[in-house]
């Protein structure tokens, strides 16, 4: 049996903007990048929105660089996921 591979569980805070999501989204397409959970909700500030994606952990830092180069991006940040 193998061991469970790591995930990070990543938090990207961006400005609800028209074309900002097809944007995010297309970072994580275009480098294939696997997803095993995606949530896009309202963030608390107003005017924006929150990413949160968990993805195997060697693909957190990357993803993470790549997102924070998007203009409408404002914070991204990871932690590891932990499943109960």
């Amino acid at each position: 049996m193998t061991a469970p591979t790591p995930r990070q569980m990543l938090v990207a805070d961006f400005r609800d903007r028209p074309g900002t999501l097809y944007r995010v989204v297309g970072v994580i397409r275009r480098h294939g990048y696997n997803i095993e959970h995606l949530s896009i909700v309202p963030s608390e500030r107003a005017g924006y929105r929150r990413l949160t994606a968990v993805i195997a952990a060697e693909d957190a830092e990357r993803l993470a660089r790549q997102l924070t180069r998007l203009v409408d991006v404002v914070s991204v940040t990871a932690s590891p996921f932990l499943r109960s």
